[in-house]
């Protein structure tokens, strides 16, 4: 299994536990969802040994928690993951645009500081 297993603090990962399956190792499994790319269920729950990361003890549990997506299902997910990197994606540009749009703002400001100190300065020589 790799990094990209998740566990869930929904609802329905409690509902994992309290189902609960032991594992070889006779300790309680965790309910994990598999977002790995290239999963065919993206999302999918499963139970696995908690010890999967050494490979000198877990005992290689392996146990779809939930049913089967229907293909529609895997589509929807799809594509809604596509639609969920783009906005990522725009979510970065205009973070971008927003900083360099902050340092120009902060530019002016410095200007208008400066400014109006030669304008008082001006003011004040005019006055005397």
């Amino acid at each position: 299994m790799s990094s990209s297993i998740s566990t869930t603090d929904s609802n329905s990962y409690r509902r994992c536990l309290e189902r609960g399956v032991k594992c070889k190792c006779r300790i309680l499994a965790p309910c994990w969802e598999a977002w790995k790319n290239g999963t065919h269920d993206p999302g999918r729950r499963f139970y696995g040994c908690s010890r999967y990361k050494d490979p000198h003890l877990r005992c290689n549990l392996f146990q779809w928690a939930e049913p089967q997506y229907t293909e529609i299902g895997r589509e929807v997910i799809e594509d809604l993951r596509m639609k969920l990197s783009v906005k990522c994606d725009e979510l970065l540009y205009l973070s971008d645009d927003l900083s360099l749009a902050e340092k120009e703002v902060s530019s002016f400001k410095e200007k208008l500081s400066v400014a109006e100190m030669k304008n008082k300065e001006t003011v004040e020589l005019l006055n005397c």
